[in-house]
């Protein structure tokens, strides 16, 4: 090989590199959280390495899922056919939450478990002699669970205003990383 196709072969590989380098412009995180700034890194380096996501848009810390010994990370990534979404990733394994492999679906369940109970914690933390049916330490079975979306149902006990016993279930449903909930008698 020529010294001419060997300086080619090089310039193409840093080229190619080049255009695949993530623009870590685009990662944004609140002043007290630039400590985590390469961890964040990681995180978009982690998205970007999935077939989904053709590339990182942006990346910051998702605030409402994390924990001051747990970061989450949100990363917005573009799909090939332009399309965005939220993959969630794991700021301590550095795992997708939002696009589970086949070997992260167990770890995926337990961080949508987690989403989902802090959810049903706060929408309940009024009700009266709250007793939980579901054990929440633990993620239950999922009632539907298709792609990233999945859907818990907690069953709990409350009395009323004038003393009546409540008999509640709650549904959490999981899309990309946030949380619905709703409750209804059962």
């Amino acid at each position: 090989m020529s010294r001419f196709s060997v300086a080619l072969c090089c310039l193409a590989l840093l080229f190619t590199n080049a255009a695949l380098a993530l623009d870590k412009e685009r990662l944004w995180l609140p002043v007290k959280y630039q400590s985590l700034y390469l961890s964040l890194v990681k995180a978009a380096e982690t998205a970007e390495t999935l077939d989904r996501c053709a590339a990182v848009v942006e990346g910051t810390l998702d605030i409402d899922q994390s924990t001051p010994d747990h970061p989450i990370y949100r990363i917005l990534c573009r799909q090939d056919n332009g399309l965005t979404y939220n993959e969630m990733v794991d700021g301590l394994t550095f795992t997708t939450l939002t696009t589970p492999g086949a070997n992260q679906g167990n770890r995926w369940l337990e961080y949508v478990w987690k989403v989902c109970r802090n959810q049903l914690m706060e929408r309940t933390s009024l009700m009266t002699e709250l007793t939980w049916i579901t054990d929440l330490r633990s993620p239950p079975q999922p009632d539907f669970w298709e792609g990233n979306k999945v859907q818990f149902v907690a069953n709990f006990d409350a009395r009323g205003v004038r003393g009546e016993r409540l008999q509640y279930a709650a549904e959490c449903t999981v899309s990309g990383g946030t949380a619905e909930v709703s409750i209804r008698k059962r």
